[in-house]
C-alpha cells in the first residue's frame, strides 16, 4: 500500500471514528498500517473534515444497501464456506447433479441444454478458425492481384464467372490525433480560425480531402491546409460478377 492509498483508505478512517466514539477526549489518532511481509509501517491520520465526509459517504452507502430489493449472487472463494449452496442460483443445480448416477445425470434437461450449447460453441470456434485461414489466404491473393494489375497496367482482371477490380488511389490524408497530435491540433486550430471547423466535423480526413479535391475552399486556404496533410496510396481489390 502506498501512502496515498493509506491516506484515503476507508477502513482506517472507520477505525478512527470508532476510537473517538469510545474515547471522546482523545485529541489525536494515528492510523498505522503494518505490512508484516515487508516489515514496514505506514502512518496516516484524518482531519475532522475528512471524518465528516467519510461519515456522510458511509451513511449514503447504508441507505443504498437498505433500499435494495434485488441481491444477485456473486461467485467468489467464500462460496466454499457457504452452507446455503443448495438454494443458491449459482450452486443449486450443480450440487443436485453431484448426487445423480451417470445415466440420470446425462438425462437431466439442464445437462442436455449445456451439452448442446457447448457443441454448437465448439462448432462456431472451428468455423472462426477456418474463416481466419480463408481471409489470410485472400490477403495473399489480393497482394498478388495488385502486383499483377500494376505490372500489366490494368484495373480489371477477368476470371471464370467473375472479375477482380483493382483500385489504386493517391490522395491527401489528414493525420489522426493518435498518429500526430501536434500536427492534428495545428490543423484543427487553423480550421477553427478560418471558420471551417464545422464543415469537416473536427479533423475528419475524408471531409478535408473532399473539399480540397473539389476545390470548395479558396486556393490560398487549401494551400495552408495542405501543409498538414500527407499523401497516402490506397489499394483495394473488389470481386465483381460478370
Amino acid at each position: 500500500m502506498t501512502q496515498e492509498e493509506a491516506d484515503n483508505d476507508r477502513q482506517l478512517g472507520l477505525y478512527q471514528i470508532a476510537v473517538k466514539e469510545q474515547w471522546p477526549d482523545i485529541e489525536q489518532v494515528k492510523l498505522i498500517w503494518h505490512s508484516l511481509l515487508f516489515n514496514k509501517e505506514l502512518i496516516s491520520s484524518r482531519t475532522e473534515v475528512q471524518i465528516d465526509e467519510l461519515q456522510k459517504r458511509i451513511a449514503e452507502k447504508v441507505r443504498e444497501i437498505e433500499s435494495c430489493t434485488d441481491f444477485p449472487p456473486k461467485k467468489s472463494v467464500l462460496c466454499d464456506w457457504c452452507d446455503f449452496q443448495n438454494i443458491c442460483p449459482l450452486w443449486k443445480h450443480p450440487k443436485e447433479m453431484e448426487t445423480l448416477p451417470v445415466n440420470e445425470y446425462k438425462k437431466d434437461p439442464g445437462v442436455q441444454l449445456v451439452a448442446k450449447y457447448k457443441k454448437l460453441e465448439e462448432g462456431k470456434n472451428e468455423l472462426k478458425e477456418e474463416i481466419q485461414k480463408i481471409e489470410e489466404e485472400q490477403e495473399k491473393i489480393k497482394e498478388a492481384t495488385i502486383e499483377f494489375a500494376e505490372r500489366e497496367k490494368i484495373s480489371i482482371i477477368d476470371g471464370p464467372e467473375a472479375q477482380l477490380k483493382v483500385d489504386i488511389k493517391e490522395e491527401l490524408r489528414a493525420p489522426t490525433r493518435a498518429e500526430d497530435q501536434e500536427t492534428w491540433e495545428k490543423l484543427r486550430s487553423l480550421l477553427i480560425q478560418e471558420g471551417k471547423y464545422e464543415e469537416v466535423s473536427t479533423v475528419h480526413g475524408s471531409m478535408v480531402n473532399y473539399r480540397i479535391k473539389n476545390k470548395i475552399w479558396p486556393p490560398d486556404f487549401i494551400e495552408r491546409v495542405q501543409q498538414f496533410l500527407k499523401y497516402q496510396i490506397t489499394k483495394t481489390v473488389r470481386l465483381l460478377k460478370k
